[in-house]
């Protein structure tokens, strides 16, 4: 299974999805630039009581950086307001260590606290980020903690903080960074909460048979349906129908997507025989989407076979959409199912064609079927020159190799008409239909209620 419905379905619940993480985030942010502020204040005051202008400069930066922050935050620019102020944080927190918090016998040098607590802050908010971000900056700000927390070096400068002062320092860094630890290990555990709390929920959606499946129309050139792909919904009792970028994730994080996939091809085989029964429907295909962990299965293949025979399903009716990321790990072992399944007569498509890590050498070993072109390039091709290449190049390639070639995403007239003029006679999307109900599924099919 995939957190996909081949389509744009999930635009609403993607931005619903980003703005839980985002919300997250912004709280982080918030929490952050108020510490900054906290610190800048106080020595703020004191500086400017004691005519420290150099040292009242710093903390201006401090507080500014703070505002700044919080500005840019309710902009909703979280992933550069991050960067910027974990940035100034260390470089602030260095300028700090090195010049005007050189430890004594006296009083410690309790600065460094804050190199850990921009790691870890980082560590969290960079979570879903590149690697660099997501553990390059907080291996950092760890390595500084360590090496100023274990060494008494320092440039001596007069802008060193006198005894008195490296107190006040000392209590204020302390209680501010005990602060933040408290809020940090409060969002992580409201944030652990919450992630038990889906975990249970897609417990019981299992044990309840919760999920339902929605189908995408296939047309060929004519507008006449040829088949149709089935979308996992999970149907809450209370939030109502949440899509599969919403809890696919997830369940594929706890190990719940095998038995979620296991239910999608005994429920689409299931349906291929009540379509075999009724004229209108007999040939039509029906196309399920395999996760990576699904497909790694030893037993995957005696799996596929088992319920086909159960079911009664004709083999040549059912197909398996790879996606192209699964192809980076074992390719002859994924070889070898896919020649297993297509010699029991299953169909075998590559979804999502160009978006991933397979290249021509491993396409022309692949027993495929069929080739999916992603949405992507088809959301574009009308308006940029390389996507419309790399869609001609697709569409030419597939029919070289002899393979059948769909287009997902057609969303305008134009879009069709471009890819009936360079050969590619299947598609899905929109202009078509949106991913329907069964029942709705089977009216739009006798109705035939499609472009011509």
């Amino acid at each position: 299974m995939q957190p996909t419905d081949g389509q744009n379905t999930g635009r609403f619940h993607l931005m619903s999805q980003d703005l839980k993480r985002d919300f997250r985030l912004h709280r982080l942010l918030y929490t952050l630039s108020f510490m900054l502020i906290i610190i800048a204040v106080p020595w703020a005051i004191y500086n400017t009581l004691n005519e420290q202008w150099v040292p009242l400069v710093v903390k201006f930066v401090l507080l500014r950086t703070g505002a700044v922050s919080i500005f840019l935050a309710r902009k909703g620019k979280i992933i550069t307001t991050f960067i910027v102020l974990s940035t100034m944080m260390f470089i602030i927190t260095c300028m700090l260590s090195i010049i005007m918090y050189a430890p004594t016998l006296g009083t410690p040098r309790t600065v460094e606290i804050f190199f850990l607590l921009t790691g870890i802050c980082c560590f969290i908010g960079f979570k879903d980020e590149h690697y660099v971000l997501s553990h390059g900056f907080p291996l950092i700000c760890f390595i500084a903690f360590g090496f100023f927390s274990t060494t008494n070096w320092a440039i001596q400068t007069h802008y060193a903080l006198g005894p008195h002062e490296r107190l006040f320092g000392a209590w204020l860094h302390t209680i501010v960074g005990l602060s933040l630890t408290y809020v940090l290990f409060h969002l992580m555990q409201s944030n652990a909460r919450q992630s038990n709390a889906k975990e249970n929920e897609l417990r019981k959606a299992i044990s309840r048979n919760q999920f339902t499946l929605f189908y995408q129309p296939q047309a060929d050139e004519n507008g006449q349906v040829i088949g149709a792909e089935a979308l996992i919904r999970w149907q809450h009792p209370s939030l109502g129908l949440i899509p599969p970028d919403e809890f696919i994730p997830l369940a594929e994080q706890i190990g719940f997507i095998l038995p979620i996939g296991h239910w999608v091809l005994g429920t689409s085989c299931a349906q291929l025989v009540k379509w075999s029964q009724k004229s209108e429907t007999a040939k039509l295909s029906l196309s399920i989407n395999v996760s990576a962990q699904e497909f790694k299965q030893d037993n995957y293949v005696a799996q596929v076979l088992s319920v086909l025979e159960r079911s009664g399903a004709k083999p040549s009716l059912l197909k398996l959409e790879l996606t192209e990321s699964m192809l980076v790990d074992d390719v002859d072992d994924i070889i070898s199912k896919m020649t297993a399944l297509k010699a029991a007569g299953v169909r075998i498509s590559l979804d999502d064609f160009g978006t991933g890590y397979s290249s021509l050498s491993y396409l022309k070993k692949l027993p495929l079927d069929q080739i999916k072109v992603d949405q992507t390039f088809i959301r574009e091709m009308l308006s940029s020159s390389q996507d419309e290449v790399i869609v001609r190049t697709v569409v030419s390639l597939a029919q070289n190799m002899e393979l059948e070639v769909i287009a997902e995403g057609v969303e305008t007239e134009e879009q069709r008409q471009f890819l009936l003029s360079i050969g590619c006679v299947s598609m899905q999307g929109y202009l078509l239909s949106r991913p329907l109900r069964i029942h709705d599924f089977d009216v739009f099919v006798r109705n035939r209620v499609m472009p011509v």
